[in-house]
């Protein structure tokens, strides 16, 4: 009976231990699962802050990087100067009800320099300055009333002139890099004629003439107004209007077309 009563107890601590022994086992088991779910955590964090630190590096030198570039290049497309040659072509467009041009040849050409200077992200100053040339053909029932000495095959109004345009440009495109991108300008033209001059072309089977008439009292000395110009990068379309008249009153002719409208060319590279 004693014998059965120490063996009962042997198998009882025996019991006890391997109870303990394996709540030991499944307690470091979980220790192992939390201390891996740590591991994770604390390499997650410190993934997240390298990205971080990383990140904000890449922003510091993204916004100071431009900084030290715009101190040591101040000229550019889109820095705070910029300057390039220019040349247009523009059309007289005859806005009254009776018109003594041709249209089609009568022209306006001009060849100049612009410069602007940044004011806002979005919107610089410019100033134009060109010399300007200005065709206007008179058509065929204009020429019989202008000059009835001879029947002229052609007659043309000839202006040198430079002009001067001050503008705000309106950049319409917010990611521009190295191009000017898509742009609204808004501007005053005044342009001052230098020598006005009419030409007047004969020619038949025995004779060909062709005569000058400098005739400055037939011209308005000075025409200005308002201009508008929309474009892309190196290529635009542009309106003037005159709002005075290129002729005096006294000349006997309709008043000329006072709207110009063309195509520019900036002639810059990328």
């Amino acid at each position: 009976m004693h014998h059965s009563y120490g063996r009962t107890k042997r198998q009882n601590l025996a019991i006890s231990f391997q109870r303990i022994h394996r709540e030991q086992k499944i307690l470091i088991v979980k220790l192992h699962q939390k201390s891996e779910i740590m591991k994770k955590y604390i390499f997650s964090l410190a993934v997240l802050l390298i990205s971080l630190n990383t990140f904000a590096q890449a922003v510091l030198i993204e916004e100071t990087e431009p900084e030290r570039v715009y101190q040591k290049t101040k000229w550019g497309i889109n820095r705070q100067h910029f300057g390039y040659w220019f040349l247009d072509m523009g059309f007289f467009i005859p806005t009254q009800a009776k018109y003594d041009i041709a249209i089609g040849k009568s022209t306006q050409w001009d060849f100049g320099y612009a410069y602007k200077i940044k004011t806002l992200k979005f919107m610089d100053l410019g100033l134009e300055a060109s010399l300007s040339n200005n065709y206007l053909h008179l058509n065929k029932t204009a020429r019989a009333s202008f000059d009835t000495t001879r029947n002229w095959k052609k007659i043309k109004a000839f202006q040198n002139g430079i002009r001067g345009n001050i503008f705000l440009r309106f950049y319409l495109s917010p990611k521009r890099g190295n191009f000017m991108g898509t742009y609204l300008d808004l501007g005053f033209f005044a342009n001052y004629h230098t020598s006005s001059s009419w030409v007047k072309k004969f020619k038949d089977k025995s004779i060909k003439i062709k005569q000058r008439e400098y005739a400055k009292s037939d011209f308005m000395p000075l025409s200005y107004g308002p201009s508008i110009a929309f474009g892309r990068n190196q290529l635009s379309a542009f309106a003037r209007y005159n709002l005075n008249s290129v002729l005096d009153d006294k000349v006997n002719l309709n008043p000329m077309p006072q709207l110009v409208f063309g195509f520019k060319f900036n002639l810059y590279k990328q």
